[in-house]
């Protein structure tokens, strides 16, 4: 079911953009739902931190004195996982740093807002049905990369740490931990954040100075020095840039 807020402090704003919102998933979702709309960021932030999540949030002005990455991070920190569309004024643009995956112009035009929404919600699909074939014991193995929290080496073999807590290892490796997850680099949503260990960042909820904080609870170490790179790569996998890593010939 896809659920989309919308967060704007303009009365007239709230009303044709929820109309239009709910028009929209009458005719993309099988379980269509009327648009979650929101008159300012601290009703929406509550309403993420009481558990729950949308498949997109579209965000109209910020509240004074904090910037779109100020929300951003709050917004993962509370759980968010939805991409992020900014509302922006005739010719303004959405800034780097607010991690926003789209864009829509004020004001609203609803075959514009259609056409996004629908670009937007089928980069997530993409996202979420990514695979990969990896070498395991006991043979090759087809693994979602929207459910593999992080993948790390130990004694030269890669386990990879699912969201549901399991663990799966690989064969023993006989090449170098960067060519080893290649494929999952190439994705670009993993971060090799260490020697031997890459993260999805999907599932980063936080970083912090010596680690990344996971939406499981848990943490992994950063390499020390990396946190700006590890913020940067961040924003750039939540903004839909394709920052993907290549392995060394």
């Amino acid at each position: 079911m896809k659920r989309i807020a919308l967060c704007s402090g303009d009365p007239a704003l709230r009303q044709q953009g929820g109309a239009i919102i709910t028009s929209f998933l009458k005719r993309y979702s099988d379980s269509p739902g009327p648009a979650a709309v929101f008159d300012g960021v601290p009703g929406l932030l509550d309403a993420v931190e009481g558990g729950e999540d949308f498949s997109l949030y579209i965000f109209d002005a910020l509240r004074p004195g904090h910037t779109g990455l100020d929300l951003c991070v709050r917004l993962r920190e509370l759980g968010g996982r939805g991409a992020i569309i900014r509302l922006i004024p005739p010719g303004g643009s959405a800034s780097f740093m607010d991690q926003a995956v789209g864009r829509l112009c004020k004001p609203l035009e609803p075959e514009a807002v259609f056409r996004e929404l629908s670009r937007v919600l089928d980069y997530i699909s993409l996202r979420q049905s990514a695979k990969a074939s990896v070498g395991m014991r006991g043979g090759p193995r087809v693994l979602l990369l929207s459910e593999l929290l992080y993948v790390d080496l130990q004694n030269r073999v890669l386990r990879y740490h699912a969201l549901d807590g399991s663990t799966a290892a690989s064969t023993t490796l006989r090449i170098s931990f960067q060519k080893a997850i290649a494929p999952l680099l190439s994705d670009g949503r993993f971060f090799r954040c260490g020697t031997s260990l890459a993260v999805n960042l999907h599932h980063v909820r936080g970083v912090a100075t010596e680690s990344l904080l996971l939406d499981s609870g848990g943490t992994v170490p950063l390499t020390p020095g990396m946190s700006g790179e590890a913020r940067r790569r961040w924003a750039s996998y939540w903004r839909g840039d394709p920052m993907a890593e290549t392995a060394p010939a």
